[in-house]
């Protein structure tokens, strides 16, 4: 018995391995899989948030220019667009 004649015989009676049931059942579970993802991406970053900041956690460690000394302590980030300026930037200036 070939692949083919396996799944159109008696054991797909009930429907599940139909091309509609498969896909009914990658469309539930890519969506949970993709809620999942989301929430823990949202924890990922409020623990980051909150330890960056010193809210709930150290901080972070902060050096002189010259990585010489240092020290933790939090920080106050800039949240809006000027907190994704990068490093050249700031040496043109």
């Amino acid at each position: 018995m070939g692949r083919l004649e396996y799944y159109r015989g008696d054991y797909n009676k009930s429907g599940y391995l139909s091309y509609e049931g498969v896909v009914g059942a990658h469309i539930v579970f890519s969506a949970c899989a993709s809620w999942r993802l989301s929430a823990l991406g949202a924890a990922c970053f409020g623990f980051g948030a909150f330890h960056v900041t010193g809210l709930y956690g150290l901080g972070i460690w902060v050096s002189d220019p010259y990585g010489l000394t240092g020290k933790v302590q939090p920080i106050n980030p800039a949240w809006g667009v000027e907190g994704f300026e990068t490093k050249s930037a700031f040496l043109s200036q």
